[in-house]
């Protein structure tokens, strides 16, 4: 019995430290054509409330997450929305290439009328 009364607090404690763990989801985002990077691209963690834009240079860090797989949403108006499934342990930065998107609109048709001024 001695040994249980000491095993369990310890045991507790290994747990407790495994569950508070935090980690950070980072990368790059980055056009798939060009490489270059999308500047203020919005990468969410869905289900989580928190995020980052990327940076001038498609950097972007999300931190203080508890150890886990997440669904990260990306997001651009210039660009595909995209979602990715992360593991967030100690991983390396990711790269993520987003592709352009091209929006068809309507014809739009400007008319107009001249209005003459009558002398009186």
């Amino acid at each position: 019995m001695p040994h249980s009364r000491i095993l369990l607090p310890i045991l507790c404690l290994l747990i407790t430290s495994t569950a508070l763990r935090a980690t950070n989801i980072s990368g790059r985002v980055i056009d798939a054509t060009s490489g270059e990077p999308v500047i203020n691209a919005n990468v969410i963690v869905e289900r989580m409330n928190t995020g980052a834009a990327t940076d001038i240079d498609g950097n972007f860090a999300i931190t203080n997450l508890p150890v886990g797989t997440y669904t990260i949403f990306i997001s651009h108006i210039a660009y595909e929305d995209k979602r990715l499934s992360v593991k967030a342990e100690h991983n390396d930065p990711l790269i993520i290439k987003l592709s352009e998107t091209f929006f068809q609109l309507n014809e739009v048709v400007v008319t107009g009328t001249r209005t003459e001024k009558i002398h009186q």
